[in-house]
């Protein structure tokens, strides 16, 4: 059974790390090892939800993009689509 609520949830992901900037670099890094191979929709799923815990909503409605057009009717994918398209209008 899915859990709607936790979609929404900020898990303060920075806090665990030592450096204010190790996690985005993670993110870039892993954004970029995206960028240039194949699709592949759980990376994709990843990336677009660090980069929605990170507040940077049109990246991770791209990400979720790619995913959607390989599992088009994945229901948690859908959702994050939703709420990052309504964030970036």
């Amino acid at each position: 059974r899915s859990q709607p609520k936790l979609v929404y949830a900020d898990l303060r992901l920075r806090e665990y790390y030592r450096a204010a900037d190790e996690f985005d670099g993670y993110v870039d890094r892993l954004a970029k090892w995206v960028s240039e191979n194949d699709e592949h929709p759980e990376v994709c799923f990843l990336l677009g939800f660090l980069e929605f815990q990170r507040g940077d909503f049109g990246a991770a409605h791209a990400a979720f993009e790619r995913v959607r057009r390989v599992r088009p009717n994945d229901a948690l994918t859908l959702e994050y689509l939703s709420i990052t398209k309504r964030s970036r209008e």
